[in-house]
């Protein structure tokens, strides 16, 4: 996980630090270099949530791996579901376009610490014994 958020914050700059010119090839055409700077600030604004994925990713697949099938889907519907909510609250108040960018962003950031936490607390509760028909500890965790 560690790796997964070293490179995501990487990749978080380099989205930053060059959404201007990441959008050309997209907004070339007389009919969609009008909206370039908007999605320039989309590229930028969506990059703020990438440290925190690998929380979320991680953890849906830990579950996977596992075989809790049930609790990998409780991640992705917390990400989305509660995504509704929050950009119905600022289409609502805010009502504009980058408010829903930042509406999702704040999904994904809240979903996938969800998704790490809910995680993290499930491999303690496996190391301290707390799920007797998987494999003990000592056979899963090597020590030193």
């Amino acid at each position: 996980m560690k790796y997964g958020v070293l490179i995501c914050i990487g990749i978080m700059i380099v989205l930053l630090l060059f959404a201007p010119y990441l959008v050309i090839p997209f907004s070339y055409s007389d009919s969609t270099i009008g909206i370039r700077d908007q999605m320039a600030y989309l590229v930028a604004v969506s990059a703020l949530f990438l440290p925190f994925t690998p929380f979320g990713y991680t953890s849906a697949g830990y579950f996977q791996a596992m075989g809790w099938g049930y609790k990998s889907f409780l991640i992705t519907c917390v990400v989305n579901l509660i995504r509704i909510p929050i950009c119905l609250f600022l289409a609502a108040y805010v009502g504009t376009l980058e408010s829903l960018w930042w509406g999702i962003v704040a999904a994904e950031i809240i979903g996938s610490l969800f998704g790490g936490l809910y995680a993290m607390l499930t491999i303690r509760k496996f190391l301290n014994g707390g799920y007797p028909d998987l494999l003990a500890k000592e056979d899963f965790v090597m020590e030193g």
